[in-house]
């Protein structure tokens, strides 16, 4: 299984998430958050995702809280627009472009917003398993906690 990151930043003082618009590669024109591939170079996934962040948007991490998925609240440097991503922020008041992210956002993004001490079934941990065909088209996901398998109808 190869292992890859993906890191949200959010401005909680602006309400706000950075989504970066892929250009090229894998996911071109989808909105997403940086990260990518743990690399044998890199010397834990952690460190990865601080380097893919750098690479991709110019900025660093200071403060993560992991959930394969990667809420950054505070960090360093400026951001950049690169060859891979073109980085805009997004109101956390407003809708996010879901139809121009990949499917799957949908199902975990509430989850992972939610507030912690909320009394909502969303505050739970989550763990999913997403099952894509060939074409990259979500086929069905699994909810681990609760071990439900639910199938998309297209």
């Amino acid at each position: 299984m190869r292992k890859t990151t993906l890191c949200f930043f959010i401005d909680s003082e602006n309400q706000n998430i950075l989504l970066a618009l892929k250009k090229r590669g894998f996911g071109a024109g989808k909105f997403n958050g940086p990260g990518g591939k743990v690399e044998s170079t890199d010397s834990s996934i952690e460190s990865a995702a601080i380097r893919e962040c750098i690479e991709e948007v110019g900025l660093k991490p200071k403060e993560s809280t992991e959930c394969s998925v990667y809420q950054v609240n505070e960090w360093t440097g400026e951001l950049v627009e690169s060859e891979e991503m073109s980085p805009q922020w997004f109101s956390l008041n407003e809708p996010l472009p879901l139809e121009q992210m990949w499917e799957d956002v949908k199902i975990w993004f509430p989850h992972f917003r939610a507030p912690i001490d909320s009394s909502d079934d969303l505050s739970n941990p989550f763990d999913f398993t997403f099952h894509i065909n060939i074409d990259y088209i979500l086929k069905s996901y699994t909810n681990n906690i609760n071990n439900i398998e639910y199938m998309i109808n297209k």
